[in-house]
């Protein structure tokens, strides 16, 4: 959800806003892609892996 709303700001802005913003704006969706991205990827497998770790030192 923080994601979704920083991205529709962002692209008002990069809209809206005038050249000397735009590529700023651009580069700054990008980030908040990637590292959308990058936290389904990657945080993921490793909360897979910690609830793993819970479930077998709950089992002894």
């Amino acid at each position: 959800m923080t994601s979704a709303s920083t991205l529709l700001v962002l692209l008002c802005i990069f809209i809206l806003g005038g050249d000397a913003i735009r590529s700023f704006t651009f580069a700054m969706i990008f980030g908040v892609i990637i590292g959308t991205l990058a936290i389904l990827y990657v945080a993921t497998p490793v909360a897979y892996l910690v609830e793993n770790r819970k479930a077998k030192t709950a089992k002894k």
